[in-house]
């Protein structure tokens, strides 16, 4: 088999941490790959790697439709366009091309801020469309693929292609007493819902016990007014990567309590670090905590004295906080890079054969 050559569509590269952490760690396992030659990254990124380039200019109208950009993808001479951010071309072209659907988030959760309510109304709209013009799906979770069921995919199959765990955290030996919570304004991410978990389990943990609620897009002003009147609670906005990296590495629990995900980076990011998961309400959460879930992930267990019980007792039991812990990191050696890379390759294969 000849060596492909692909494109990354990386527009939405520097839009958010999920899907820079998606098109980063994919393109650079792709380029590491004896079966590829090169990975473009299109529209945005760095393509700084050995194996990588990028390219800015006159993509636009290639990405938005392949025969208005046909000049251009000539020009470029790829195998195949892999379209890694729901949306894609809107109808076949002469460049085979894969999509990947990371969830139906958008199709109940219609937004809170304008933008959310604009951007969320035209992927109920495009979301579909691409679905039916792609030769080849990708999801990025087995819970997952029954979203593409919802947005039309039928019987077709769909490649489950999961993230890599990160190599920038590191789980560090000593005594571990911070407890995190990824917060937001989105009513899904259920920032409400840990805060009251924390305000329940707080007369039981251990004094050195505190929360660190993290929020790079902020949170919303209830929320900040609860998380104020809490004691041992620290709000935190936009950390750089290296800060995060250290706290994932060296806290002894994460409260998820996001309702819906996609993926859940946080926690595969967390069972890296050696951090202990608490609560994962979300089908893909709980598909890749496992067993080393701490606490009844199941929606139905989610009201608040449970999970505070969970949290307590990962907080106070050394001997429970060492096996989730084992069991976690075993669970995130198992998610690497180099093996969704190798499914995504059959995906590429499978599009440039259709």
């Amino acid at each position: 088999m000849s060596a492909l050559r692909i494109g990354l569509d990386a527009r939405l590269f520097g839009r958010g941490l999920g899907i820079a952490t998606y098109l980063d760690g994919l393109a650079r396992a792709l380029a590491q790959r004896d079966d590829v030659s090169e990975v473009v990254m299109l529209g945005g990124g760095t393509g700084s790697a050995p194996g990588m380039s990028c390219v800015r200019g006159g993509v636009s109208a290639a990405l938005a439709d392949p025969r208005l950009g046909r000049r251009r993808l000539a020009d470029l001479k790829l195998d195949v366009v892999h379209f890694c951010g729901n949306i894609g071309w809107l109808r076949p072209g002469e460049c085979p091309h894969a999509l990947t659907v990371h969830d139906a988030i958008f199709l109940d959760a219609r937004g809170r801020t304008m933008r959310q309510i604009v951007g969320r109304a035209a992927m109920r709209l495009l979301v579909p469309r691409s679905i039916s013009a792609a030769p080849v799906l990708i999801t990025v979770a087995e819970a997952t693929r029954a979203h593409l069921v919802r947005l039309g995919s039928g019987d077709r199959d769909v490649f489950v292609c999961p993230h890599g765990a990160p190599d920038d955290i590191v789980p560090v030996a000593g005594p571990r007493t911070d407890v995190l919570l990824f917060a937001a304004s989105d009513p899904r991410k259920g920032t409400t819902l840990a805060l009251q978990i924390w305000e329940e389990a707080l007369p039981r943990l251990p004094a050195a016990t505190r929360l660190h609620v993290l929020s790079a897009a902020g949170i919303a002003e209830h929320d900040a007014r609860y998380a104020a009147r809490l004691a041992r609670t620290q709000v935190h906005g936009r950390l750089e990567r290296s800060e995060l990296a250290v706290m994932l590495g060296t806290a002894r629990a994460l409260l998820h309590t996001s309702s819906a995900e996609g993926f859940g980076l946080p926690v595969l990011e967390a069972m890296t670090g050696g951090t202990i998961v608490v609560g994962a309400l979300s089908p893909t959460a709980r598909w890749i905590a496992g067993d080393a879930l701490a606490g009844d992930g199941a929606p139905g267990g989610a009201q608040a004295p449970q999970l505070a019980d969970a949290l307590v007792a990962v907080c106070r039991d050394d001997e429970l906080a060492t096996r989730l812990r084992e069991r976690g990191l075993f669970r995130a050696a198992g998610f690497t890079w180099a093996a969704s890379a190798e499914k995504h390759v059959q995906a590429y294969r499978v599009a440039i054969g259709a």
